[in-house]
């Protein structure tokens, strides 16, 4: 077996950022297109061809922190978030939580990500298919999803704030279609279409709510700790 050298570490990077045939570019091709079937593809075929989800994951989340970076989406929740830390010190009253809470859910996007792969996978698992699908073939179908709908996602945050609009509703609703039509992907090759498809993803969205929920308890509980350290 040859030695490995830097050349090839270089040239494994180039074929897997830069192939249209396999690697990134071709998987982020395939879940903006399909990520229902890519999912399938990956779970039962183990593709060569595709990214492994964690990592295109990964990789998007990555991409997209850049985005809203270079956007200064971030800089406005971080400097919201210490004025309400600030005006929770000073005042002792209820209006501090108030801007600190509006800073949480001004980055509800973020939110969303970080509660959607657990409530999506569990969803899915409800499908009515044999075998019943796992907790690790359902997070992959979730990641993969994930992988597809971010970009949308952010592209649509950053055109609502540059049109000043509010993002809330699109934030809602175009998971719900996307979770949708990915599960119909998914599961159109074994029979599972209409309802059952769309029972998935309202099980899915409702499973993300709660989980926002108890994170934004969580939020306010460590708010309120954080105000009584000085």
């Amino acid at each position: 077996m040859p030695r490995l050298t830097v050349s090839s570490v270089f040239a494994e990077v180039a074929d897997e950022l830069l192939s249209l045939d396999r690697g990134l570019p071709y998987t982020l091709l395939c879940v903006l297109r399909s990520p229902g079937a890519t999912a399938r593809r990956y779970v039962e075929e183990r593709d060569p061809r595709l990214t492994r989800p964690f990592r295109l994951a990964l990789i998007v989340l990555a991409l997209c922190a850049v985005a809203l970076h270079a956007s200064g989406q971030n800089e406005e929740f971080m400097a919201g978030l210490a004025h309400g830390l600030q005006e929770g010190r000073s005042s002792g009253a209820r209006d501090g939580l108030v801007i600190a809470m509006s800073a949480l859910f001004a980055r509800f996007d973020l939110m969303l990500v970080a509660c959607w792969v657990p409530a999506v996978a569990l969803a899915f698992m409800s499908a009515p298919i044999e075998p019943r699908l796992n907790f690790a073939e359902a997070t992959a179908f979730s990641l993969y999803a994930l992988a597809g709908l971010l970009p949308l996602q952010v592209a649509l945050l950053l055109a609502t704030a540059a049109l000043g609009l509010q993002p809330l509703w699109s934030l809602l609703l175009l998971p719900l279609l996307w979770l949708g039509g990915a599960a119909h992907g998914y599961l159109s090759p074994v029979g599972v279409r209409g309802l059952a498809v769309l029972r998935i993803a309202l099980l899915a969205l409702l499973a993300t709510v709660l989980l926002l929920m108890l994170f934004a308890l969580a939020w306010a509980a460590g708010y309120a700790v954080l105000t009584r350290i000085d």
